[in-house]
């Protein structure tokens, strides 16, 4: 168990699980997607919004990265600043 209360294990098995509820999920889209997609007309409305959210693809990867990268940063500055604790005051 690491000091903020949680086992890798138990992390690992909620991401097994998360992955398992997605791909059953996908698994059923595709199965919709497969029955009706012949059948779908999508009108220019329609087709303008899907263009529209598909554009913005781009903007929610850049910001997905920047919360990335922030996470990875704080993190990175949490393990420096408990390093250097553990050096001015020592461990325990």
């Amino acid at each position: 168990m690491s000091r903020w209360g949680r086992s890798q294990d138990a992390d690992e098995s909620a991401i097994e699980g998360a992955w398992a509820s997605y791909i059953t999920q996908l698994g059923q889209t595709h199965s919709v997607a497969d029955r009706l997609g012949s059948s779908v007309i999508i009108g220019d409305e329609q087709q303008a919004i899907l263009a529209s959210v598909q554009a913005s693809k781009v903007e929610a990867a850049a910001l997905r990265r920047a919360v990335l990268d922030y996470v990875a940063y704080t993190d990175d500055k949490a393990r420096k600043v408990c390093e250097l604790e553990s050096a001015t005051f020592g461990s325990g």
